[in-house]
């Protein structure tokens, strides 16, 4: 399930307008620049404005492009870029105004009209709209918004038929099959025509690819409405299978057993275009075009103040810009008191850490964790964890695992997080005992079977049994030079040198650059006398920075070799927790 559609279906729709976003509003970067003064000359704002954008940094790059403005008023190149990164500030009056400029020197400008059009709308000029919606430029995104809007335009004028038939012009684009019959889904049911509605829901859910997870909640809250709560209850029950965590699915399954209504997700003809813009920017964020996600994100917001999920989304670009500033700005703005208010309150607390301010993280999470929100325990635990705080993040996982009921398989990962942090606080058997539950829950888990075998061997116990963990999880992770290297390291605790140099051997080529693969290769190069190698790999694992600890002892092994392995015993030879 994805909230706004399937990666291939995004990419269909939106490889037309690749080149124009990619080049007006995103470039890979590496977060914002520190705050910077615009400068004087046009080549030097227009310059920093470019650099800006290749960090990701819209509130400069927007700053920068009006300023070279102020020398270049007419060109169109800065014009767009400052009406999309304005736009993207939340800024829509100084965008509109640059897109009406932008309209008057182009012929095809279908960002702005796109912004122009909106506009009216939101002047209730809708007889205009739908004018500027029918020679509106359709190409890139517009071929499915255009449409899209126009429906909805229509519907706000009271036409409920024109604007399904509207929705027709999508017919010819495979890949928009399920938003067609999903807006024709909130149309029917907006203008309370039940059959409509139920025959354009259950289209849209068997159109194939993967379905959004708002035409889900939509299509659950009109079942409610409807009086098909057991229906709707089932959807959401199969929708928690993928997503456990969900504290949105969470609310809204509690809703529908308490005998609760479920709000329309689209209440009216403005929040349709928002929720259409809303699922053109979920497809962007999904691809990592960020400045364009931004861009629809506020125009979402800009026809539905109200929409949290599109604030939400607003913050999520942020934070992926590394602009915790204005990540934390957008979610302090959430206030719905609902689902995503709590999802927004982790998000707070994530981007307070990030920029530096634990304290106030942890202060915020506590909060939430008292008061009762599962989820902020496990951020909690995750924080503390990084902190190397392993009694506090033993506590705060203990906190999410007391608010289970019943723990099922997909619990697995909050047993063998805590039995991490239990084993790195010298508590092993508590740390064992959640390595075993994690199992019980789900015993093809390859990161528990390698934990547990990988220590159980470092302590002598449970060999064969070990053993088998390991294997099996090399099985189930090939490719996993770390996963490989446990077994490696077993069979030479265990006096296998030959099995041992064939798997670190295997390890190393897997993953060449860690210091304690190296290591142990070198080890088992030296049980079975081939010393000169040996050297070598210990020589290697010096180059990629070993904790200080291990290095000294591998200094060692340099200068005097390993020390004769006793007869029928464990090596006690020293290495660090798994991987």
């Amino acid at each position: 399930m994805t909230r706004a559609g399937s990666r291939r279906a995004g990419a269909v729709v939106f490889a037309a307008m690749a080149t124009l976003l990619l080049a007006a509003c995103a470039s890979p970067g590496t977060g914002p620049a520190p705050d910077v003064q615009v400068g004087r000359t046009f080549t030097g704002n227009y310059l920093a404005g470019r650099y800006a954008q290749t960090r990701d940094d819209f509130t400069a790059a927007a700053a920068f492009y009006r300023a070279a403005l102020d020398q270049a008023p007419q060109d169109p190149e800065l014009l767009r870029r400052a009406m999309l990164l304005t736009a993207g500030e939340g800024n829509i009056p100084q965008a509109l105004d640059y897109a009406k400029r932008v309209r008057a020197l182009e012929p095809a400008a279908p960002f702005a009209d796109l912004l122009l059009i909106l506009d009216r709308i939101q002047a209730g000029e809708l007889i205009e709209a739908e004018r500027m919606a029918d020679r509106m430029d359709r190409g890139g995104v517009n071929a499915l918004l255009a449409p899209v809007v126009d429906a909805w335009v229509r519907f706000g004028r009271g036409r409920s038929g024109e604007a399904v038939t509207a929705l027709d012009r999508l017919a010819g684009t495979p890949a928009f099959a399920t938003y067609r019959y999903y807006y024709a889904a909130l149309i029917h049911d907006l203008a309370g025509q039940d059959a409509g509605a139920r025959a354009n829901y259950e289209v849209a859910l068997s159109s194939g690819g993967p379905t959004p997870v708002r035409l889900i909640q939509s299509y659950a809250s009109y079942l409610v409405r409807t009086g098909n709560r057991d229906q709707a209850a089932d959807l959401y029950r199969q929708l928690l299978r993928d997503a456990p965590e969900s504290t949105t699915l969470r609310q809204a399954l509690a809703r529908i057993e308490a005998g609760e209504e479920l709000p329309r997700l689209v209440p009216d003809y403005k929040a349709g275009i928002a929720e259409a813009l809303y699922g053109v920017a979920g497809l962007l964020l999904r691809d990592q075009v960020l400045g364009a996600a931004l861009f629809y994100g506020r125009l979402a917001l800009f026809m539905r103040p109200d929409f949290a999920d599109a604030r939400y989304l607003v913050g999520e670009v942020y934070e992926r810009a590394g602009d915790h500033r204005s990540a934390l700005d957008a979610f302090r703005k959430i206030d719905d008191g609902g689902a995503v208010a709590e999802a927004a309150a982790i998000r707070i607390a994530d981007n307070l850490a990030a920029s530096g301010d634990i304290d106030g993280a942890e202060a915020l999470l506590e909060e939430r964790v008292a008061a009762g929100q599962k989820d902020a325990a496990i951020s909690l635990a995750e924080l503390y964890r990084r902190q190397e705080r392993w009694d506090d993040a033993a506590r705060a996982y203990s906190s999410a695992l007391a608010a289970l009921v019943d723990p099922g398989p997909e619990h697995w990962d909050l047993f063998y997080a805590r039995g991490v942090a239990y084993e790195r606080a010298g508590r092993w058997p508590e740390a064992e005992s959640d390595f075993l539950k994690a199992l019980q829950l789900s015993p093809d888990q390859p990161l528990v079977l390698n934990y547990l075998g990988y220590s159980w061997v470092e302590k002598g116990m449970n060999l064969d049994r070990a053993r088998a963990m390991l294997e099996k999880a090399v099985t189930l992770r090939p490719r996993d030079g770390f996963i490989v290297d446990s077994l490696g390291w077993a069979l030479f605790q265990m006096g296998d040198y030959e099995g041992a140099v064939a798997r670190l051997e295997q390890a190393v080529l897997l993953q060449p650059n860690d210091p304690t693969i190296n290591d142990h290769l070198g080890d088992a190069y030296w049980r079975v006398g081939r010393e000169r190698e040996a050297r070598f790999q210990w020589s290697h694992a010096l180059v990629f920075d070993p904790e200080p600890k291990q290095a000294e002892i591998i200094r060692g092994k340099l200068a005097r070799g390993l020390p004769p392995a006793p007869a029928g015993s464990v090596i006690p030879v020293a290495a660090p927790a798994p991987k």
